[in-house]
């Protein structure tokens, strides 16, 4: 019985305020209260920040992959970087009434689009002009 007894003696004393805590900190059971996980609302004057342009993001990524795939497949660049195009100039169209973010990207991706259609033209310029230069 004294085992219990001393334990219940511990668990008075836990939860009597700490004398050492007398100044501006408060005790373990007003931080344990005061960290439970309530969630704060956002502030009034908040602005949350705009919105991005989602199809600006998949022109600049369709664009770098079929430039990269060009290089080696045009019959799957070429389709890939007619799509960057098209989703780029339609992103361009959307930004513009819906003021969203993104206007460099779609840009960005109807430029690279461009060179990823006229990449494997170059290339095979490239090599008829070696071939029939030095190869012939």
């Amino acid at each position: 019985m004294d085992g219990l007894d001393n334990m219940s003696d511990k668990a008075k004393q836990s939860k009597q305020p700490n004398q050492q805590n007398e100044g501006n900190t408060p005790n373990d059971e007003t931080n344990i209260d005061s960290n439970s996980a309530k969630i704060n609302p956002p502030a009034a004057d908040t602005v949350e920040p705009p919105k991005r342009n989602v199809k600006a993001i998949i022109s600049l990524v369709l664009s770098i992959g079929s430039l990269f795939i060009s290089f080696f497949e045009f019959f799957i660049g070429i389709p890939m970087a007619i799509i960057a195009l098209v989703s780029g100039i339609l992103s361009l169209r959307e930004i513009k009434t819906t003021q969203e973010v993104g206007r460099k990207m779609a840009i960005a991706g109807i430029i690279i689009s461009i060179l990823s259609i006229l990449t494997p033209f170059l290339l095979a310029a490239l090599v008829f002009y070696l071939y029939m230069n030095i190869g012939g």
